[in-house]
């Protein structure tokens, strides 16, 4: 008995030792030269950009470009193209996001500020949620006055005739041109170098990130905040990819040094919904806040612009919302229409805005610029008494360009489709351009086409009836994997849904005569998923990407917007040179 426990007992240890071994070399293999070890979060590391990739093994260049009805982006465009005269007139404040003027970088950086992992809080649906939407069953982590525009046959004729370069032609080194200011034209590409920063923080500035130039009769002040200053407002509707912020914000960050920043814009409050909140800005309170998100079937109260509110039960309450860096001169919150009055008291401005105030939406204009505010508010109101608040967009009260992103986790078509408030809220932000970012959440589950396309379509009609001045933009998820069970085990497999979707939104734009960014073949197509995680670009779940991913992704859809907009502005300049 003794020599056969002495036995078993060895056995064990031998087989623990093989364990232990096993597992090292697991690791260790996976950490081989030129394989990533996984989505850092304190510094980015070196990534080939998608232009210095060849054959599309990363990505499709030639397919990350806006398709469908571009032309319906040229009203858009051209008020982009008023700003850029602005600022070029006048020069933009700050750190240029690549030094030099705006490039067409061939790399993403290493070493730049920190970044936060992007977590995804997982989504727990009732039965009824199932029932209604069995894809919730399993979410993953989750122009000048009488001038007529140029038309896509308009251009192709310039090119063909000769007096439009084709938009693939790249100018040679020394046909680059520096401005008065210093600066290579923006307009022309140049070549950038390893050491610069992709995502830098602002140079900070009392009146804002990007002021207003000094009067010129009075050239030692600054203009005032000017509400009927030149803006133009980007709005993207997304879901887990949007709300981690890295995405949203690299097209931000790209597109506001471009065209002048007017503020940080619209703002979820998500810490005091208890989920992952993008980098840049807090929203805080010593108060306890309940959260209502769009993705639940019956929401404890009403969801407002941003798919989400936050209400609570507390006779007084306090909210401070900061902004580091990056200053503000009026906050618009987006509210019930029984929700009592915040008050900036610390930084009160003695004229308000009533007049562009609305049941749901207030102004509340600040003595000071600041990049930080306490606003507080009462509910002991016989009327103004339900402190349900759904956003807060900040504003520097310069021209320039807002890009609102509204983000939550798990968001569906089908979500925003039986909820229209949110798009009728968010309308009265007037947006020139609504991006339409959604259908991972709704490739899960019994996919039904002709049902997502009802969807999706409901939503674009939802859009065209209350903000009707908008154009839409559609755009596709990227390929995607899903968990399934195999043998008793649950494994992560390919999604065939994800292409289904693709499909169904492009059909849908065609039908609808809307542009549309397909990232789905711009980020390559079948296989992406694959390369983008063998990369360190995307996560483990094959659903979402790192940081690094989804500043690529940002990248990508700021420089097919850019291409279009580029291609329309040189047709314009050569169709109407007067203009």
């Amino acid at each position: 008995m003794e020599k056969l426990l002495h036995s078993l007992f060895h056995s064990l240890f031998w087989m623990f030792a093989l364990l232990l071994v096993y597992l090292a070399v697991r690791v260790s293999a996976r950490n081989v030269p030129g394989e990533p070890i996984g989505p850092g979060a304190d510094t980015l590391r070196f990534v080939p950009y998608f232009g210095a990739m060849t054959g599309g093994e990363l990505v499709d260049t030639a397919a990350n470009a806006l398709g469908g009805e571009v032309e319906a982006l040229y009203g858009v465009f051209d008020r982009l193209r008023k700003l850029e005269a602005w600022y070029d007139r006048w020069g933009r404040s700050g750190q240029a996001p690549f030094p030099g003027g705006e490039p067409l970088p061939d790399s993403l950086w290493r070493n730049t500020e920190a970044f936060g992992d992007v977590a995804s809080e997982a989504e727990n649906p009732s039965a009824a949620e199932v029932q209604e939407n069995p894809s919730a069953a399993i979410q993953e982590e989750s122009a000048d006055e009488g001038a007529t525009e140029p038309s896509i046959a308009d251009v192709q004729t310039a090119e063909q005739t000769g007096q439009l370069a084709p938009r693939d032609e790249k100018p040679s080194s020394s046909s680059q041109t520096v401005s008065q200011r210093g600066s290579v034209r923006s307009d022309l590409p140049r070549t950038t170098t390893s050491s610069e920063s992709l995502h830098p923080v602002p140079v900070a500035a009392d009146p804002g990130i990007y002021p207003r130039p000094r009067n010129e009769e009075e050239p030692g002040t600054l203009y005032p905040f000017d509400p009927l200053r030149e803006v133009v407002q980007i709005l993207q509707l997304g879901d887990s990819h949007v709300q981690g912020g890295f995405y949203p914000n690299q097209v931000r960050v790209r597109l506001q040094y471009r065209f002048g920043n007017a503020g940080r814009g619209l703002l979820t409050p998500y810490r005091l919904m208890k989920t992952n909140q993008p980098q840049g800005y807090e929203i805080s309170s010593p108060n306890l806040w309940e959260g209502s998100r769009c993705t639940e079937l019956h929401p404890q109260q009403e969801v407002g612009a941003t798919g989400a509110a936050i209400s609570t039960a507390d006779p007084t309450f306090e909210l401070t919302i900061a902004t580091p860096g990056d200053t503000f001169q009026r906050i618009t919150v987006f509210h019930h229409m029984q929700a009592p009055l915040l008050s900036a008291v610390e930084n009160a401005c003695e004229i308000g805005c009533p007049w562009e105030d609305t049941p749901t939406l207030t102004h509340i204009p600040l003595r000071d610029p600041t990049d930080r505010v306490v606003l507080r508010g009462d509910t002991r109101d016989s009327i103004y008494n339900v402190p349900v608040f759904s956003g807060f967009m900040l504003e520097n009260g310069h021209p320039g360009l807002f890009y609102h992103s509204i983000g939550i986790n798990g968001n569906t078509f089908t979500a925003v489709a039986r909820q229209p408030q949110i798009i009728r809220e968010f309308a009265q932000l007037q947006p020139d351009l609504i991006i339409l970012s959604l259908g991972t959440n709704d490739s899960y589950g019994r996919f039904d086409a002709e049902l997502f396309a009802q969807r999706l379509n409901q939503v674009i009609a939802y859009c065209r009836q209350y903000a009707p001045q908008s154009a839409l933009l559609l755009t596709t998820p990227m390929e995607c994997y899903a968990r399934v069970r195999s043998r008793g085990r649950i494994v992560r497999r390919l999604n065939p849904n994800a292409v289904r979707v693709r499909n169904v939104i492009l059909e849908v734009a065609r039908q609808q005569a809307l542009p549309y960014w397909d990232f789905y073949a711009a980020a390559g197509g079948e296989g992406a998923m694959e390369r983008w995680y063998k990369r360190g670009l995307a996560r483990t779940d094959r659903v979402h990407l790192t940081p690094e991913g989804y500043l690529l992704q940002g990248e990508m859809l700021y420089q097919a917007l850019m291409q279009a907009y580029d291609r329309y502005k040189r047709a314009k300049q050569i169709l109407f040179p007067a203009s």
